[in-house]
């Protein structure tokens, strides 16, 4: 009796300190994490004979000169990695609570938890959260500065909401930045008229609480002709490829589109004229001409459109199967979600637009590296 009562006191003063040290080396590991970073960023800085007086949130370094230039100029020039983190504050994991017992209609998490043999995290979607294409966002921030240099662009915005479509991007003002407290600012939709008729739209859609899908759309200019490579790697597949890989995306257009299958040849096929620099295919002037042949850029801007799905989350309930019953039984997915996809999902696309035409350029030999 006595030996017991000594092991139980034994135990109750050593399981805290063992803890306490479990916790202690997890700091440590963090701390000497961080602290490596810092090292390889102050000693790539003084590689350049760099001073850092401030990084700000749009990623921008202060030269010890005055001047800034963007990071991915800064790491070019030395040659170093580029490391962004960004913290996730705002996470909500109690509005996950019903997985992965009952997953939602629409969304991941059955067929992730099955191949993942259950341990797979699905709150907030998961490895098919949307949150992930931060990544993208940010990496295509750093490698527009690839595309200007030898003058190509790459601009998204959303073209509709349901059945409200604005004028096509080409014939938009692209560059200059949109008010965010506007229509077309909080859509990101560069067709100002078409913007208040889809907020009207989207507004409707919540107060039924229901979801819309919506498309964007991608243009890319100033190409020469020839860029992409063979097969698989060509424009159309490298772009599709990535685009559909952005969460919620269902369908995607080249040029013509679904139309092509409609047309005769005649009128889908665009003629090669002269031009002040060389052969450029009709219509180029107007942004309908292909541009994209096997491809290859043709020299005509590429116009791409890109379908989104309805958000799977909706505000209402949706009979879905509960495992444990293994019966179909309501669910009302609570937590914060848009009626929409479109709006968020423009930058991402502009983003991997850039990221793609960076390396098919890069493959090319048209953008050095």
């Amino acid at each position: 009796m006595t030996v017991t009562v000594i092991m139980l006191m034994f135990l109750m003063v050593t399981i805290p300190i063992i803890k306490t040290i479990i916790v202690l080396i997890t700091v440590v590991k963090m701390v000497v994490i961080v602290m490596i970073v810092m090292m390889e960023m102050m000693i790539a800085m003084a590689a350049a004979n760099i001073t850092m007086m401030e990084v700000n949130t749009t990623m921008t370094i202060i030269l010890a000169s005055g001047l800034m230039m963007p990071l991915m100029t800064m790491m070019m020039m030395i040659g170093a990695r580029i490391l962004m983190l960004t913290m996730n504050s705002d996470a909500k994991s109690r509005d996950y609570s019903f997985l992965p017992d009952h997953p939602r209609p629409g969304h991941a998490d059955l067929v992730e938890s099955v191949r993942s043999d259950g341990p797979a995290d699905l709150r907030g979607g998961g490895s098919q959260s949307a949150r992930l294409t931060f990544g993208l966002v940010a990496a295509g921030s750093q490698a527009r500065i690839l595309l200007d240099n030898v003058g190509w662009s790459c601009h998204a915005h959303l073209h509709s909401v349901g059945e409200v479509k604005s004028r096509p991007l080409f014939d938009l003002e692209k560059k200059t930045p949109l008010d965010p407290s506007s229509d077309s600012g909080r859509l990101n939709c560069r067709d100002a008229e078409a913007a208040k008729s889809m907020s009207h739209e989207i507004e409707s859609v919540r107060k039924d609480r229901d979801t819309i899908g919506s498309v964007v759309e991608l243009l890319i200019e100033g190409l020469p002709i020839g860029v992409g490579e063979p097969w698989f790697d060509g424009i159309e597949p490298s772009l599709a490829r990535a685009l559909m890989a952005i969460p919620g995306a269902r369908a995607i257009e080249f040029s013509h589109g679904i139309r092509s299958s409609t047309m005769r040849g005649s009128e889908h096929n665009d003629a090669w004229v002269p031009g002040p620099d060389g052969p450029i295919l009709e219509g180029s002037s107007e942004a309908v001409a292909d541009g994209s042949l096997g491809g290859r850029s043709t020299g005509s801007p590429i116009s791409v459109k890109i379908h989104f799905k309805p958000p799977s989350s909706l505000p209402r309930k949706q009979f879905t199967l509960h495992l444990p019953s293994n019966e179909k039984m309501p669910l009302k997915v609570g937590g914060r979600h848009d009626p929409v996809l479109g709006p968020r999902s423009a930058p991402v696309v502009e983003a991997v637009a850039i990221l793609v035409m960076a390396d098919l350029g890069i493959a090319g030999g048209y953008i050095s590296n």
